[in-house]
């Protein structure tokens, strides 16, 4: 989810440099990223959220799987 985000931020400037366009010029994309890291935290950390939305944590060797294939999927993206 936080890749999708930070990518919508590379999107705002794909013409020209970030500092010719800083993320702030489109607020509504800001106050949007800001709304959805937001909830997804108030969601993993409120107790009451957990036990209505039933999730569980993932055990380690799965999470270590997801963090190294979205590690993979981000690198090539700065690369290209």
């Amino acid at each position: 989810m936080a890749i999708k985000m930070f990518n919508s931020l590379n999107t705002l400037s794909q013409d020209t440099s970030m500092i010719m366009m800083p993320p702030w010029v489109n607020l509504w994309l800001l106050l949007a990223m800001s709304t959805s890291f937001g909830l997804h935290f108030v969601i993993l950390n409120v107790p009451l959220l957990g036990y209505i939305l039933q999730y569980v944590y993932l055990v380690m060797f799965p999470s270590d799987v997801i963090g190294s294939i979205s590690l993979i999927s981000f690198t090539e993206q700065i690369t290209r």
